[in-house]
């Protein structure tokens, strides 16, 4: 149960940006660049792909 909040979670901010899959993958994609270490990749995939502002894109990075 606790395991499928914090991904919802995760997911809620990217949902304004995309849609449902979308967001699963994506976030899946940056949880294992955040646990390697590219954040500033995180931010740069967010903006990118999603349109995503900087500073929403690094507090959802430091959020995962």
């Amino acid at each position: 149960m606790g395991v499928g909040m914090i991904r919802a979670f995760r997911q809620r901010r990217v949902l304004q940006y995309t849609d449902q899959i979308r967001a699963e993958e994506l976030t899946g994609r940056v949880h294992q660049l955040t646990v390697r270490g590219y954040e500033e990749q995180v931010i740069q995939l967010a903006q990118t792909e999603l349109g995503m502002p900087a500073n929403v894109a690094r507090s959802w990075a430091k959020s995962l």
